[in-house]
């Protein structure tokens, strides 16, 4: 990249979509959707899910909530990647999970 060289929103060829999965979302994707469409740019879908703190503690409950979290997020993320490949754009979706607060 040229340093002298003034930066527009043109120049943009990655956009970063941070989702929650709340109600929102398709808002989201329809904004990102457009914006990518028109500067001709690659989505990355980006969800962070908190971990359940139990799983560090020896209850089943934990994990097994843990697991259902991540089900939940694989499948909307799976969604969001339908959504974007129907408007023809390329996309990645990554998901992780943490804890929300340090260990």
């Amino acid at each position: 990249m040229n340093i002298n060289k003034k930066n527009t929103l043109a120049d943009m060829g990655s956009i970063l979509v941070a989702v929650d999965f709340s109600e929102v979302t398709a808002q989201v994707y329809e904004v990102a959707s457009h914006l990518a469409a028109r500067l001709q740019a690659r989505v990355t879908v980006l969800n962070i899910s908190e971990r359940d703190y139990i799983d560090y503690n020896p209850v089943p409950v934990g994990r097994h909530h843990d697991s259902m979290i991540e089900a939940h997020a694989t499948q909307k993320l799976s969604e969001a990647k339908v959504f974007f490949d129907a408007h023809g754009l390329s996309v990645d979706v990554v998901g992780d999970a943490g804890l929300p607060f340090p260990t």
